[in-house]
Parts: C-alpha cells; structure tokens; sequence
C-alpha cells in the first residue's frame, strides 16, 4: 500500500469511520436500517447544517381509533451519534440522592405531553416503574473522561460527552419540529431515542471512602443542555435530558432496550385510542405545541 493510501487510513481510523461503519452493520443485525442524515439549528438569523452519524426507524404506525375522526400516528426514531474515543474511559457515579419511587425520568424524548398515556404518563415515567418493566439500567448525572496521552491519562472532566450530547439534545429538537411542520388534523406522537455510541471503556464508580471500579456496557447520562432554548421542546421544564451510552459490547442490549420501550409506547397508544375524548385532550395539546412553531416558520418565509 503506498504511502498515500496509509496516510488516507490512518485519517479515517483517526476519524473513527470504520467504528461508525461497525456500529451501522451490528444496528442492522437488529434489525434496525440507519442512514447518515443532517439537521438545522438557528445560529442568529440564519441556519447552520450539521451532521448526524445514525438516523434509524425503530417504529411507525398509524392507528384507527373505534370512534371519531382522529386518525394518531406513533413514530419512533433513534438519533445517535458515534464517538471512537479509543483508549478513552467513561467513569461515572450512579444517581445517589434521588429516591426511584419520585425521580422522573424522560427516555425516550417524546415530542408530546401524552397524560393520557398508561405508563408514560406525561411522556414520563417513574424511575421504580422503569427498572420494573425494563431492569435496572445505570443512570447518572456526574461523568469524566480519562483521555490516553503518552501512556498517561488526562482528565477531561464532561467534556467530550458534554458536547456530543448537546448535539444530540439539538438534532431531537430539529426533528420533533420537523414533525410540527406537518401539522394537520391528526395526532401525531413523536420520540427521539439519543444515543452516543463509543468505543470507550465505561467504568461504573462506587464507595465514597474506599472506591471500586465496575465495567459496564451502557448507562444514561442525564445531561444538562448549556442552552436552555435550544434543548427539545418538552424538555425545557425538565432540565435534564438522557442520553443512553453505549459501547460495541452493549449494542445489542441497548437496542432490546429501545425496543422494548416501544412495545410499551405501542400498548399506550393502543390504550389512548379506545377512547376518543382522550384522544381529543391530547390532540389539543398538541396543537399548542405545534401551532407556535409552524406560525413561526411561516412568518420566516
């Protein structure tokens, strides 16, 4: 191979191409087709084009209710973004304060409020009924990363996840707009599944005096967005937005994860659409969600 070429992989692998390129192959062993895609974000007056590495349909499907005119759609997308960082270890604490029978968590981030939902009432759900239905995941809101460099670690603090997970909170928010923008008289809910895939090695840190060290394959970082106006709609009163995390290891058991998750959003939305005033509270709301956002569009225009 001519030196050419060498330097032209020694970019890509640089890059993390061919990690990207993994991650897609072992998404479509599950079953999941993903693309490459790009979404907008406003920068002052104008909008700026940013990339997105994984855009994947975990489930669409639109429903006839028993009565009434509303025909709902529920649409379920993966947003992801690939992070090789070889070398690199993700340490974090699990949460420790907060109790599970009253921490609310939001994961996926659904587009829509869904109080008539069973049990993702308000488009969340008690942490204690999350482990129930799906198993206890780890979930923390501290990380640092431990960069390799000249055979020592540098400490990196958030950083490198930080921002990456702010990019997804930005590509969630451009695709729940997009999905306003279609707006008609239908009911549409919609959720984003924001994952950063990573070759990183993830360290689970427990003790306060005496610490220990435990790898795990994923866990949801609970992150909070530095601008508050750009996170997805419904996670402005909120604060923190999830991210799941996973290595190559942990792929297959974040997706049974997703898609058990949509199993249960399909139940809900099963369970909404036998009643029709139901459907009609959420379809108001809905309305206040998307209304503002197609005025504005068209005042852009």
């Amino acid at each position: 191979m001519s030196k050419e070429y060498q330097d032209v992989i020694s970019i890509l692998e640089k890059e993390g191409f061919p990690f990207e390129r993994k991650v897609r192959r072992e998404l479509l062993k599950q079953g999941i087709e993903t693309v490459q895609s790009r979404y907008l974000i406003q920068k002052g007056e104008i909008e700026i084009s940013k990339d997105i590495d994984i855009l994947g349909n975990i489930h669409f499907k639109t429903y006839n209710p028993l009565k009434g005119d509303l025909r709902p759609n529920l649409s379920l997308r993966i947003v992801g973004e690939v992070k090789k960082l070889s070398g690199t270890k993700i340490c974090f604490y699990e949460l420790d304060n907060e109790k599970p029978e009253n921490f609310l968590l939001r994961f996926p981030n659904l587009l829509n409020n869904c109080f008539n939902f069973v049990d993702y009432g308000g488009g969340d759900i008690v942490l204690s009924s999350f482990n129930k239905l799906f198993g206890k995941f780890p979930i923390s809101k501290t990380i640092t990363c431990l960069i390799p460099n000249n055979h020592k670690y540098e400490t990196k603090g958030n950083a490198p996840i930080y921002e990456a997970s702010n990019n997804l909170a930005l590509a969630c928010e451009y695709w729940h707009k997009q999905e306003c923008l279609f707006f008609r008289d239908d009911l549409k809910i919609h959720a984003c599944f924001p994952v950063i895939f990573t070759e990183a090695e993830l360290l689970k840190i427990t003790g306060v005096k005496c610490l220990k060290v435990h790898k795990v394959n994923l866990f949801i970082y609970l992150v909070a967005c530095s601008d508050i106006d750009k996170v997805p709609i419904t996670t402005k009163n909120k604060y923190y937005l999830p991210i799941l995390i996973v290595n190559k290891t942990g792929i297959k058991k974040s997706i049974r994860l997703i898609k058990k998750i949509s199993e249960v959003l399909c139940k809900d939305m099963e369970d909404l659409i036998k009643n029709e005033d139901c459907l009609k509270r959420e379809y108001e709301d809905y309305k206040k969600i998307c209304g503002p956002i197609v005025k504005k569009r068209i005042s852009n225009l």
